[in-house]
C-alpha cells in the first residue's frame, strides 16, 4: 500500500486514517486507545459547535433597564407637545373648513 497525496482539511485526521489503516502486529490495545480518542475528541467538538443558542436573547441588566427607561420618559416628553400641536392645528383647520362651507351656502 503506497503512501497517497490527501488534500485534508485537517492533516490529523489523515494520518490518523493512515495509521489505522496499517497492520498490525499485536498493537490491538494501542489502536483500541488511539479510535477511542479520536472518537471523543470529535464527539467534543460536535458537542461544541451545537451548544451555542442564538435565537435566546440575553436578559438586560438593571443599568439597561433604566437607559431604556429613560429613553422612553424623554421620547414621551417630546413627542406630547408635538400630538398637542397637531391635534390644535387639526381642530383649527376643521373649524375653518366648517366656517368656511358655512360662508359657500
Amino acid at each position: 500500500m503506497g503512501k497517497e497525496d490527501h488534500s485534508c482539511e485537517f492533516d490529523w485526521i489523515c494520518e490518523l486514517i493512515t495509521y489505522l489503516s496499517q497492520p498490525t502486529k499485536g498493537a490491538t490495545m494501542k489502536r483500541l486507545l488511539v479510535c477511542f480518542t479520536a472518537g471523543l475528541v470529535i464527539f467534543c467538538i460536535s458537542l461544541s459547535g451545537c451548544s451555542k443558542n442564538e435565537s435566546v436573547e440575553p436578559e438586560k441588566g438593571k443599568i439597561e433597564k433604566m437607559t431604556d427607561r429613560a429613553a422612553d420618559m424623554a421620547v414621551k416628553n417630546i413627542l406630547t407637545p408635538i400630538n398637542q400641536a397637531r391635534s390644535v392645528k387639526d381642530v383649527e383647520e376643521s373649524r375653518m373648513r366648517s366656517l368656511d362651507e358655512t360662508l359657500k351656502q
